[in-house]
């Protein structure tokens, strides 16, 4: 239920692993609650002492949760109470492939398996939920930086004015590093290969 009377919103965000929910997370919770996120790492919920709640959850997850693969229930703490949405998160391939290997040491082949099972996942939660649902992509929110906000903002038809909206980018970008994606292009020259099928038709 997304009633026009509830005044928060609660933002659920998941995405493959290593597809920058994180960023995206702590990014959001800054645009709508107009707060410094320092004390928020961007996984899980952030602090309940924010009108708006987001929650963000990798997939898979911890691997000893036992939700790794189904992160949706928190969501529905909030139907009652909250516009509730989805945000998912979505990178190149071959970056969110490289990020896993420099980060956790997994291989190519669990990369893969884990990045199709997420990508079924996802697309099974848009199929019966389109209408809540912002596809969220790192590149181009790089690309078209506060332009990019306010798509969101008018996707989940959240009021900001103009100059308040600048702002906030502003100490978004201050907290995020957008040239981190660079090093996953450079590293691990003995993925090129398979990388390469990988963008093949």
């Amino acid at each position: 239920m997304n009633d026009h009377s509830m005044k928060n919103y609660a933002i659920m965000i998941a995405g493959a692993e290593r597809t920058g929910g994180c960023l995206c997370a702590r990014a959001i919770s800054m645009l709508l609650n107009g707060h410094d996120t320092s004390a928020w790492w961007g996984s899980g919920p952030n602090p309940s002492i924010f009108a708006h709640r987001v929650y963000h959850h990798s997939i898979p997850y911890w691997e000893d949760q036992k939700d790794k693969w189904d992160p949706f229930p928190w969501l529905n703490e909030f139907l009652e109470t909250h516009k509730t949405f989805y945000v998912f998160t979505t990178r190149d391939n071959a970056i969110s492939i490289r990020s896993k290997k420099s980060r956790f040491g997994k291989s190519f082949s669990l990369s893969i398996d884990e990045n199709n099972r997420a990508r079924k996942l996802l697309f099974d939660v848009h199929k019966k939920n389109k209408q809540r649902i912002f596809w969220w992509s790192y590149e181009t929110f790089m690309f078209f930086k506060e332009y990019y906000l306010e798509i969101f903002t008018d996707f989940i038809k959240f009021k900001i004015e103009k100059n308040a909206l600048n702002e906030r980018f502003k100490s978004i970008m201050v907290d995020l590093n957008p040239e981190g994606q660079e090093k996953y292009l450079k590293e691990f020259p003995e993925y090129d290969y398979e990388l390469k099928k990988l963008r093949e038709p």
